[in-house]
């Protein structure tokens, strides 16, 4: 696991959505969703190196792009479109999955933590473009779910299954029971779609704010030198 330099904390979650995905390489997707995570990493970090003339941190970002550079090769041929429409649909089955699992009632820390991942991958959709309106609802409520779920594990109650004001059924059966059980003493570590092993999630971060698109990929990061002290009247 990578130590990120301070000043590139808002870009941690998604370099280490990209750690967790690169544990299985055998399925394209994977691979590809990697890619963007850290791609969006590099756009948010970018900025913020520029406006720290942080050398660590600089270190850090330039490295990420050589890696970026190198994964490139690799990489099946794509167009900007197929890789949106790949992102987005990876987001919505992780979404789906914590949904899935709250609804039934089953809801705990890792729930959350996959609610948390499905928004990091809403955010990572932004170095596409503008979010169509259905990523975004589910990027909110992700978020949201994902507090909401921690709250309540926090203060000691069952989570409320479903968005807020929704009345949601919830047959308990004696499978249900025993997975609520079986969770409660062994939560399950959030698995990407598709893939046979399973990763593990680190603790929740919080979330990063957007950012404007860096240079082309490749480009050097350039930490502008301070501004010339103004001469002495």
């Amino acid at each position: 696991m990578s130590t990120i330099p301070p000043v590139l904390k808002p870009i941690t979650s998604y370099i280490r959505r990209a750690e967790e995905l690169d544990r299985d390489t055998s399925r394209p997707e994977s691979v590809l969703v990697a890619y963007f995570c850290r791609s969006y990493a590099m756009e948010l970090g970018i900025p913020l190196v520029q406006a720290s003339r942080d050398q660590g941190a600089t270190a850090f970002l330039n490295a990420l792009i050589q890696q970026l550079e190198a994964a490139k090769k690799g990489l099946p041929a794509f167009t900007q479109e197929e890789g949106q429409t790949l992102m987005t649909e990876f987001a919505h089955a992780v979404f789906a999955r914590a949904d899935e699992e709250d609804r039934a009632g089953l809801a705990d820390k890792g729930t959350a933590r996959t609610f948390y991942a499905a928004a990091n991958f809403y955010d990572a959709l932004a170095q596409f473009g503008d979010l169509a309106p259905e990523p975004l609802q589910k990027k909110k409520y992700a978020k949201w779910k994902a507090a909401e779920i921690l709250k309540a594990v926090k203060e000691g109650r069952d989570p409320a299954p479903g968005g807020f004001g929704e009345e949601t059924a919830k047959v308990v059966t004696p499978r249900s029971a025993e997975a609520k059980e079986s969770k409660d003493s062994e939560p399950a570590p959030f698995k990407p779609p598709n893939l046979d092993r399973q990763p593990t999630l680190e603790d929740l971060i919080p979330v990063a704010p957007g950012a404007e698109a860096g240079p082309p990929l490749g480009a050097p990061v350039r930490v502008p030198p301070p501004a010339a002290a103004a001469a002495a009247p």
